[in-house]
Protein backbone atom coordinates (compact mmCIF):
# COMPACT_ATOMS: atom_id res chain seq x y z
CA UNK A 1 0.00 0.00 0.00
CA UNK A 2 1.61 3.14 -1.07
CA UNK A 3 0.10 5.67 1.54
CA UNK A 4 -0.13 9.85 0.45
CA UNK A 5 -0.54 9.02 -3.69
CA UNK A 6 -1.49 12.08 -4.81
CA UNK A 7 0.25 11.83 -7.69
CA UNK A 8 1.76 9.11 -10.25
CA UNK A 9 4.75 10.09 -9.38
CA UNK A 10 4.81 8.67 -6.15
CA UNK A 11 4.06 4.70 -7.62
CA UNK A 12 6.68 5.75 -9.89
CA UNK A 13 9.47 6.00 -7.32
CA UNK A 14 8.00 2.92 -5.60
CA UNK A 15 8.78 1.26 -8.80
CA UNK A 16 11.78 2.49 -9.48
CA UNK A 17 12.59 1.46 -5.95
CA UNK A 18 11.29 -2.06 -5.89
CA UNK A 19 10.67 -2.80 -9.04
CA UNK A 20 6.82 -3.67 -10.93
CA UNK A 21 5.17 -4.32 -8.42
CA UNK A 22 1.17 -4.20 -7.92
CA UNK A 23 0.37 -1.38 -5.67
CA UNK A 24 -2.72 -0.22 -3.35
CA UNK A 25 -2.71 3.86 -3.77
CA UNK A 26 -4.23 5.43 -0.47
CA UNK A 27 -6.20 8.19 -1.39
CA UNK A 28 -5.56 10.70 1.78
CA UNK A 29 -5.73 14.22 0.07
CA UNK A 30 -7.83 16.54 -1.89
CA UNK A 31 -4.99 16.47 -4.64
CA UNK A 32 -5.29 12.95 -4.70
CA UNK A 33 -8.61 12.65 -4.61
CA UNK A 34 -8.79 14.78 -7.92
CA UNK A 35 -5.90 12.86 -9.48
CA UNK A 36 -7.96 9.32 -8.91
CA UNK A 37 -8.46 8.52 -11.95
CA UNK A 38 -4.70 9.38 -13.61
CA UNK A 39 -3.90 7.33 -10.25
CA UNK A 40 -6.03 4.36 -11.01
CA UNK A 41 -5.18 4.07 -14.48
CA UNK A 42 -1.43 3.88 -13.67
CA UNK A 43 0.03 0.02 -14.73
CA UNK A 44 1.02 -0.83 -10.96
CA UNK A 45 -1.77 0.62 -9.36
CA UNK A 46 -4.29 -2.91 -8.27
CA UNK A 47 -6.66 -1.13 -6.22
CA UNK A 48 -7.38 2.46 -4.37
CA UNK A 49 -8.00 2.80 -1.21
CA UNK A 50 -10.11 5.60 0.78
CA UNK A 51 -7.90 7.24 3.56
CA UNK A 52 -10.60 9.54 5.00
CA UNK A 53 -9.25 10.08 8.44
CA UNK A 54 -6.44 12.06 6.52
CA UNK A 55 -8.47 13.40 4.16
CA UNK A 56 -11.25 14.52 5.82
CA UNK A 57 -8.35 16.52 7.98
CA UNK A 58 -7.03 18.20 4.72
CA UNK A 59 -10.52 18.95 3.34
CA UNK A 60 -11.76 20.26 6.36
CA UNK A 61 -15.10 17.94 6.53
CA UNK A 62 -16.74 15.55 8.88
CA UNK A 63 -15.28 12.07 8.37
CA UNK A 64 -18.81 10.72 8.12
CA UNK A 65 -19.98 13.78 5.58
CA UNK A 66 -22.25 13.53 2.63
CA UNK A 67 -18.88 15.52 1.51
CA UNK A 68 -16.71 11.80 1.88
CA UNK A 69 -19.65 9.92 0.54
CA UNK A 70 -18.96 12.00 -2.74
CA UNK A 71 -15.27 11.47 -2.25
CA UNK A 72 -15.89 7.82 -1.92
CA UNK A 73 -18.01 7.43 -4.93
CA UNK A 74 -14.72 9.17 -6.80
CA UNK A 75 -12.71 6.68 -5.80
CA UNK A 76 -15.86 4.04 -6.77
CA UNK A 77 -15.70 6.01 -10.73
CA UNK A 78 -11.91 6.26 -10.78
CA UNK A 79 -11.64 2.51 -10.25
CA UNK A 80 -14.23 1.27 -12.90
CA UNK A 81 -12.90 3.30 -15.39
CA UNK A 82 -9.61 2.10 -15.03
CA UNK A 83 -10.79 -1.68 -15.18
CA UNK A 84 -9.66 -2.38 -11.65
CA UNK A 85 -11.74 -3.78 -8.52
CA UNK A 86 -14.03 -1.16 -6.17
CA UNK A 87 -11.86 0.24 -3.81
CA UNK A 88 -11.25 -0.40 -0.49
CA UNK A 89 -13.28 1.49 1.87
CA UNK A 90 -11.98 3.57 4.71
CA UNK A 91 -10.54 2.73 7.90
CA UNK A 92 -12.33 1.96 11.03
CA UNK A 93 -10.14 3.26 13.99
CA UNK A 94 -12.23 2.06 16.54
CA UNK A 95 -12.13 -1.93 16.48
CA UNK A 96 -12.46 -2.72 20.46
CA UNK A 97 -14.48 -6.19 20.47
CA UNK A 98 -14.71 -6.20 16.67
CA UNK A 99 -18.48 -5.05 16.33
CA UNK A 100 -17.41 -1.50 14.81
CA UNK A 101 -15.03 -3.05 12.42
CA UNK A 102 -17.95 -5.86 11.50
CA UNK A 103 -20.93 -3.41 11.42
CA UNK A 104 -18.53 -1.10 8.70
CA UNK A 105 -17.50 -4.07 6.59
CA UNK A 106 -21.30 -4.95 5.88
CA UNK A 107 -22.22 -1.61 5.54
CA UNK A 108 -19.49 -1.28 2.89
CA UNK A 109 -19.89 -4.19 0.91
CA UNK A 110 -23.57 -3.92 1.08
CA UNK A 111 -22.73 -0.69 -0.83
CA UNK A 112 -24.91 1.47 1.40
CA UNK A 113 -22.10 3.90 2.15
CA UNK A 114 -19.84 3.28 -0.83
CA UNK A 115 -19.80 0.42 -3.32
CA UNK A 116 -16.54 -0.72 -2.12
CA UNK A 117 -15.23 -4.23 -2.02
CA UNK A 118 -13.45 -3.88 1.07
CA UNK A 119 -12.42 -2.47 4.67
CA UNK A 120 -9.51 -1.28 6.22
CA UNK A 121 -9.06 -1.94 10.18
CA UNK A 122 -6.76 -0.03 12.53
CA UNK A 123 -6.59 -0.67 15.82
CA UNK A 124 -5.13 2.13 18.42
CA UNK A 125 -5.20 -0.21 21.31
CA UNK A 126 -1.57 -1.08 22.92
CA UNK A 127 -0.95 -4.64 23.31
Amino acid sequence: MVPKADEVAALERVATSVGAVAVIALVESALGLSRAREIASYPGTCRLALGSLDLSLDMGIADDSAAMAGAGYELVLASRLAGIPAPISTVTAEVGDGSAAGTAAGTAAAGLVVRASGRSCASTRRR
